[in-house]
């Protein structure tokens, strides 16, 4: 299931089943919530929040790091950009999520990242070169 990514990605670096995440999450991902669109990108997937929300419920905290910060007083005004950040300097502190766009699909798409090493769930990233990184969510344990 190609819309699976996020839930698969943050499943690994919780250290549970797919499965049980989805049973924590209440739902699969799978239903259809923009018909207009083409497949996978008509399903209602997940949103990090729902991560964040469940990894809270398993003692862990998620922190997001951006590669391309901005700041700005309101959404008229020009935003003022922050230095990019390389989101690979962070891999080696804690499992993570990192979310951005798979150039070799063209699509939207999530990779774990357990022991500074990449993890794809649909196989299709054979470096993190073919991968424009946007956030990373690093998580880690709250509680024995």
């Amino acid at each position: 299931m190609i819309w699976t990514c996020i839930a698969e990605c943050f499943a690994k670096v919780f250290n549970v089943s797919f499965e049980e995440l989805i049973e924590l999450l209440g739902h699969d991902g799978s239903e259809i919530i923009w018909p207009q669109q083409k497949d996978p990108m008509c399903r209602r997937g997940f949103h990090v929040q729902e991560m964040v929300r469940v990894g809270l419920k398993l003692g862990f905290a998620v922190v997001q790091v951006e590669s391309h910060p901005s700041v700005y007083p309101d959404p008229e005004e020009k935003p003022f950009y922050l230095p990019e950040v390389p989101l690979h300097r962070f891999f080696d502190l804690a499992p993570g999520v990192v979310t951005g766009y798979d150039t070799l699909r063209g699509c939207r798409h999530a990779l774990a990242i357990v022991g500074g090493r990449v993890f794809d769930p649909a196989g299709t990233i054979s470096r993190y070169g073919d991968f424009e990184a946007e956030n990373l969510f690093l998580v880690f344990k709250t509680k024995a």
